[in-house]
């Protein structure tokens, strides 16, 4: 058997595992019903479903302002919501699948295919989140915590593509800057977790460059500097210090 033989029944293989885990994932979404929190952002601050993405913006604006700042992720939960159970099963089965192939190029880049450690990943995160189901299949979980994982690992892995390039030719322009600084925002704007690991992780990583004398890219300052906009952007919000003031008042009325 030739090498090129064995390559291409090994790509084979893996993109045969793609596909099962994808199905798996879809049919698990299929007979994960809504409940809980999925009420209130399908019906929150207008009473009754959005007719178009402008109510939706509308309502997470509302709540932005009352209740929390982690707009991005409850905006995908209230469109998921929204589009209706067939195409959110679907957009959160490429979620998962897409978060389980940044995890394994991250880890495998530069290797030949590794048919067990996409296994592995998907083992792992199955028994190493505290709920699978509420964190990948219930819609609300999955928008804060799937699609946030989703967003943060694909802005990480702009940095790692980066170091591990051995031309490493970039062009700089101020439109490339621009869409780093708004991705940078975006994944900032995630949930309070994981925007703060995400600052440590640029943090650290620049400094990892900077320490082996790597040179380091204009880019990656302005998609720093997006992430800890967008996080301060969220943890910033009036519904932040209004929730926190009602949730004081309770505790002591109880106590």
């Amino acid at each position: 058997m030739t090498k090129l033989t064995l390559k291409r029944q090994k790509n084979i293989i893996f993109i045969f595992s793609v596909v099962l885990i994808s199905i798996l994932l879809y049919l698990l979404n299929r007979h994960f019903l809504p409940y809980m929190d999925d009420w209130d952002y399908t019906f929150a601050y207008t009473g009754e479903r959005p007719q178009n993405i402008f109510e939706i913006f509308y309502s997470e604006y509302r709540q932005y302002m009352v209740w929390g700042g982690r707009s991005v992720v409850h905006i995908i939960a209230r469109i998921l919501l929204w589009i209706g159970d067939t195409w959110s099963d679907v957009l959160n089965t490429i979620a998962y699948v897409g978060l389980v192939l940044l995890t394994y190029f991250i880890a495998n880049r530069q290797k030949s295919v590794n048919v067990l450690l996409f296994f592995l990943i998907n083992i792992l995160i199955w028994f190493s989140l505290p709920s699978f189901s509420q964190n990948i299949l219930w819609i609300t979980g999955s928008a804060n915590y799937l699609w946030g994982c989703f967003l943060v690992y694909g802005f990480m892995a702009l940095y790692v593509s980066y170091f591990f390039d051995k031309e490493k030719k970039e062009k700089d322009s101020v439109f490339r800057y621009l869409v780093i600084l708004f991705g940078g925002i975006i994944a900032g704007w995630t949930n309070e977790n994981m925007g703060i690991a995400l600052i440590f992780f640029l943090v650290s990583f620049l400094l990892y460059m900077r320490y082996y004398k790597e040179k380091i890219p204009l880019w990656m300052l302005w998609g720093l500097l997006g992430v800890i906009v967008g996080y301060a952007v969220m943890m910033l919000s009036p519904g932040n210090a209004h929730r926190s003031q009602s949730e004081f008042m309770v505790i002591h009325k109880t106590n």
